[in-house]
């Protein structure tokens, strides 16, 4: 869940209480650029559920991939991120802070304990090495010497995202349709029995009905295995029955935050209700459907104040001064806007 601002204490006093499965203590993500300082990722503070899945949705821009990066200090140079990301970790045996650990005890962590599906399967994968060299390779680079074991292993985990293993692991990922290729990497992703599976866009490159089937599989392989999930997405509606919690982004700070079911019915941030807005029905009338006006802040230099105004229809004098806080609204439901008792989905967005 995400939660108030929280003083970064020395580690050795820190403890993740029990059923958190990590914590992000003003995470940021920082480009240093001739013109200034872009933080793409703004002194974040959240937590995972533990068993849960958190969705992180926002538009394009908005900070989602990079946060999600932040938390296995994946952000590629010359970003810097800063801030703490605290995690239990059962191969180390004690509360670590990912962003502080040496490289090897950072590597053994990443796949075995931490895992992330980056956006675009057809990247991810080497062209040139079937699929079964990557799950041997994924393996041995942790220590798993059995190829006998791993490949059966690798079977299983393509059965239940319910792909042929015959076939699958003979090809090379140029012989696999996108959906395919999307689901033989979560499958590569579950290999090592992650704890954390992080999903950049899984659904990005599909059409609707692949996604449909995409959400369907990773919400029966939760109720499988019982890991703790993030999924990054910019369709609220997508998820609705695979997510826990949503946490919305906008301008590269989580804007509301609560169970994804109260989000959807009831938004308290006029950004969120533009998200739901703009997203055509399967059924209905399209002419219902509303985009939100203007454009994403620059990260440099983003509005005073509230940094959805320029674009919110319910935007005063104090939303233009004074940055709101998230507040608890009531049920775990957190908001980040000085107007929240007054959205309205249809009556904002008409």
């Amino acid at each position: 869940m995400v939660t108030a601002a929280r003083a970064v204490a020395p580690l050795e006093s820190l403890e993740l209480p029990r059923g958190v499965a990590l914590r992000a203590l003003s995470l940021s993500v920082v480009y240093r650029m001739p013109r200034g300082v872009a933080r793409v990722v703004d002194r974040v503070d959240f937590d995972l559920v533990e068993g849960a899945v958190t969705a992180i949705v926002g538009e394009s821009g908005s900070g989602k991939t990079m946060l999600a990066s932040a938390l296995l200090k994946l952000v590629p140079y010359p970003g810097r991120v800063e801030g703490r990301v605290l995690y239990r970790s059962e191969l180390l045996g004690r509360v670590v802070d990912v962003l502080s650990l040496p490289k090897e005890q950072l590597k053994r962590i990443r796949w075995r304990e931490i895992a992330m599906v980056f956006q675009g399967a057809q990247n991810s994968f080497n062209p040139t090495m079937k699929i079964a060299e990557h799950f041997i390779d994924t393996a041995e680079a942790h220590g798993w010497r059995d190829r006998r074991a791993v490949l059966e292993r690798a079977r299983k985990l393509l059965e239940m995202v319910m792909l042929d293993p015959d076939r699958v692991l003979e090809s090379y990922p140029h012989q696999l349709s996108g959906g395919m290729k999307q689901r033989a990497l979560i499958a590569l992703s579950l290999l090592l029995d992650p704890k954390v599976l992080i999903l950049d866009e899984p659904t990005s490159a599909l059409d609707t009905v692949s996604q449909k089937v995409l959400v369907d599989l990773l919400k029966d392989i939760h109720a499988r295995l019982r890991n703790t999930m993030v999924f990054i997405t910019h369709d609220l509606p997508l998820i609705l029955g695979l997510a826990h919690y949503a946490a919305i982004m906008y301008a590269f700070k989580i804007v509301e935050y609560g169970p994804i079911e109260e989000i959807v019915r009831n938004p308290r941030h006029p950004y969120t209700a533009g998200l739901l807005k703009s997203v055509p029905p399967l059924r209905g009338d399209l002419r219902r459907v509303r985009t939100i006006p203007g454009t994403h802040p620059d990260p440099i230099n983003p509005p005073r104040g509230c940094r959805f105004h320029p674009r919110c229809p319910l935007a005063t004098e104090v939303c233009r001064r004074v940055e709101p806080k998230l507040i608890d609204v009531g049920g775990r439901h957190l908001v980040a806007c000085h107007r929240w008792e007054e959205v309205e989905v249809d009556k904002l967005w008409s």
